[in-house]
């Protein structure tokens, strides 16, 4: 994609963990195509994955599962983490399970936001509907509000480790453990311009991961589901979905392959599947 000159990205972030997941990737992006027209927009993820589908999206970040009309590629799976007031009477435990928080209320995001389906989900998978205090499309004013003692709040773990509140404790939840996962998404079978190319490409780029840590990118392939297992140089991964077309980068280094019930080790680093 070097020789990308010009074109229009149309591009759909959710409100949160877009400024931590996709600002490098736009430096980049625009240094490597400074000819290429970005249009951005924020929503939900709910409205995001409706502006693909209606084809007034290229590409949008969203929460997985998503639905069989996307096809997709990870960006990023954290652990989701409760927050409390710090003088909670739970506030001291190292982990927590989602029966201890039965009867706290909870402060939960905007109208669709996907995270929310997420936390619901792990209520009543535990037995219990959350009463809920308040909602807000904020993160800031979601740990206010926990600051001020109205409710527990769900992070994920990225975001709520940037954003320390000396009157909030964050704390595993240690079951079930529920995740944040992140992916750009896009039309099943539509067609995607060289721009929309070009910014899947960057996803294991050492300039936008910013670290060293192996990236693990992950694309939507067959219907069927399978069980996986990843552990490369100390991260484990549990996922259970669709079969992946599997692009291992590792300080620079790929291997590409087609996931089976084999075990491979690509450069060194084990990869169960």
């Amino acid at each position: 994609m070097r020789g990308l000159k010009g074109g229009t990205l149309r591009l759909g972030f959710p409100l949160i963990g877009s400024n931590t997941l996709f600002a490098r990737w736009f430096a980049v992006y625009r240094s490597r195509y400074p000819g290429v027209d970005i249009r951005l927009v924020e929503h939900g993820s709910k409205r995001l994955e409706e502006l693909v589908l209606a084809g007034e999206l290229d590409l949008a970040a969203s929460l997985l599962p998503v639905g069989m009309e996307f096809e997709w590629q990870e960006v990023r799976r954290e652990p989701i983490d409760v927050i409390l007031a710090a003088d909670h009477p739970l506030a001291q435990r190292a982990k927590l399970t989602f029966e201890e928080l039965e009867n706290i209320p909870v402060i939960l995001y905007g109208a669709g936001f996907a995270l929310n389906s997420i936390i619901l989900g792990a209520c009543r998978e535990n037995g219990f509907t959350p009463k809920v205090a308040a909602q807000s499309s904020q993160v800031d004013l979601i740990i206010e509000l926990v600051a001020a003692k109205l409710g527990i709040a769900f992070l994920p773990r990225l975001i709520a480790e940037q954003r320390p509140h000396p009157m909030t404790r964050r704390i595993t939840i240690d079951h079930p453990t529920i995740y944040w996962h992140m992916a750009l998404v896009w039309r099943r079978g539509g067609y995607l311009s060289h721009a929309a190319q070009a910014w899947l490409a960057l996803s294991g780029d050492p300039g936008v991961l910013g670290d060293k840590r192996p990236a693990i990118l992950l694309r939507g392939s067959e219907d069927s589901q399978l069980p996986l297992m990843f552990q490369i140089s100390g991260y484990p991964f549990t996922h259970s979905c669709q079969p992946y077309f599997f692009m291992i980068i590792l300080n620079g280094s790929s291997s590409q392959r087609v996931c089976d019930s084999r075990t491979v080790n690509p450069s060194s680093k084990q990869l169960q599947v």
